[in-house]
């Protein structure tokens, strides 16, 4: 108790040497605290040394905020929520589409399960695997169907064999994930943080083979010697978890819990309800949103209808804030196939894996793939990881930044030049090279008349660069593009490769 007050008291000086007044600093507990029978003495303890006083989430509310913590990091959200504390497992359903409200009937559905990460590694220390096993088979199953016969929609889901989605949050549950990242197909793993990997209900439910890397001696990244520990009893949740639900569509691991979803429920509902990742700068450079909307809509253009729904206008405009910073910089490439994959940018709320990879791979295509030899495999780890056709389209899209600024150097000028004298047309054919029998994408760029002094029109060099899209990779899939001069149909070449 000494050494929580302790801690809280340190924590409470951080705040004040940045400034922070005592009004807005929020202490809040969970399960642990609200059955610990030493409660009373421990909140004294703790307001006597630190003047901080701490309020204790009821049931409710403690599946409310995570599950809403959860939420912020997704553009929407559908699935079983649960978050698996130290005392306790929450379960409930979230589902945006139900439209306002779905936040008070997910906590209003919510299930509390009394057996925590910390409580069940205690239980298997006085109890048989199989014993505690049964009873918390039997509670997940009292709850799960509780859930299931509140909400019809999640009913029918259930029904029509599609599956369901599971977002999952807590110490336990991420470290379960942190261990299906040590023991993914790929190797080494190319991004570091467990919120926003995605398994599918296959991987997800191998916790024998989970349970086995454990119990080796070497050391697992993400997971620390308490988590470990406790991870013969995180395999027995992950294990009614599979053995209760009738099929798994994908497991999604969640960086946000029940202090980002406190944090949430303060901000508006128009910001509550939006896309997170449009509010997430990869650069923290003033540009004009107007701009960045004109350059996102111009890639958009360019963009065949059948493609990767991973090419979100979202995504786009990650692309676009990207494609004229820093230019001139020899080691762009490296930078960002780093910086979308590491630090900051990738525990950002909204940043999947997928996207993180995808954007890696886009914008080191922007600035020419120059990449150095220890990067090459970063870099092949991440085509992996996408998928040959998300990673050649990766290509495509850095290639169309890449084009796009050749022509326009200029950030500040974009709007005049685009806008008035550039379009696109891309359509996916299977009818491209000479003889007609490739797959790829026909472009049509049609580009300012020769009157124009557009600062970027060398047309050797614009064809040039899509000759390398797909370059590495074992997909052979073409770009055919042909650029014509605004006001006439001539031609001014045709890219065939």
């Amino acid at each position: 108790m000494v050494l929580v007050a302790e801690t809280l008291l340190k924590f409470k000086k951080i705040c004040e040497g940045y400034g922070v007044s005592h009004d807005c600093i929020q202490i809040f507990a969970t399960e642990a605290m609200r059955i610990a029978k030493n409660r009373d003495q421990m909140l004294q303890t703790i307001s006597r040394t630190s003047g901080l006083t701490v309020s204790i989430l009821t049931a409710e509310e403690e599946s409310l905020y995570g599950a809403v913590g959860a939420r912020s990091c997704f553009d929407k959200m559908d699935g079983l929520f649960m978050d698996l504390g130290g005392g306790s497992l929450q379960l409930t359903y979230v589902n945006t589409t139900l439209g306002p409200g779905y936040e008070t009937a997910a906590a209003k559905a919510a299930q509390s399960i009394p057996y925590g990460a910390a409580r069940l590694t205690l239980a298997l220390e006085e109890q048989t695997t199989a014993a505690l096993q049964k009873e918390l088979q039997e509670k997940f199953k009292e709850a799960y169907e509780r859930i299931v016969e509140t909400f019809d929609v999640l009913k029918s889901k259930i029904a029509d064999g599609d599956g369901v989605s599971l977002y999952l949050s807590g110490g336990g549950l991420r470290g379960y994930g942190s261990m299906l990242m040590h023991m993914d197909p790929i190797q080494p793993y190319p991004i570091p943080v467990v919120g926003g990997y995605i398994v599918s209900g296959v991987r997800f439910s191998q916790w024998r083979e989970m349970l086995e890397a454990n119990n080796q001696a070497v050391k697992i990244f993400g997971l620390s010697k308490r988590r470990r520990k406790q991870f013969p009893a995180i395999a027995l949740v992950v294990r009614s978890i599979i053995e209760t639900i009738p099929k798994i569509k994908s497991a999604i691991f969640c960086s946000g819990g029940t202090r980002e979803g406190v944090l949430f429920m303060k901000l508006p509902c128009s910001i509550r309800n939006s896309d997170p990742s449009v509010h997430n700068l990869i650069t923290g450079q003033d540009q004009d949103p107007s701009t960045i909307s004109i350059v996102s809509r111009l890639l958009e253009t360019i963009m065949p209808s059948q493609c990767p729904s991973l090419f979100t206008l979202s995504f786009l405009k990650q692309v676009a804030r990207c494609t004229w910073v820093s230019q001139g910089h020899l080691h762009n490439a490296s930078y960002f196939l780093h910086t979308c994959t590491s630090g900051d940018f990738v525990s950002l709320p909204g940043i999947t894996h997928e996207f993180s990879a995808a954007l890696a791979l886009t914008l080191s295509t922007r600035w020419g793939s120059r990449l150095r030899p220890t990067d090459v495999q970063i870099q092949r780890n991440l085509e992996e990881f996408v998928g040959l056709e998300t990673a050649w389209m990766c290509q495509y899209v850095g290639t169309a930044a890449r084009f796009l600024a050749e022509l326009c150097p200029v950030f500040s000028i974009i709007p005049h030049v685009l806008v008035e004298s550039l379009s696109c047309e891309a359509t996916f054919s299977k009818s491209l090279g000479k003889k007609r029998k490739k797959s790829g994408i026909q472009l049509r760029v049609t580009m300012p008349g020769k009157d124009c002094d557009l600062p970027g029109r060398d047309f050797g060099q614009l064809q040039g660069m899509w000759k390398k899209v797909g370059k590495g990779l074992s997909l052979d899939w073409k770009v055919e593009m042909e650029m014509v001069l605004s006001g006439s149909d001539e031609v001014i070449n045709e890219t065939i490769n």
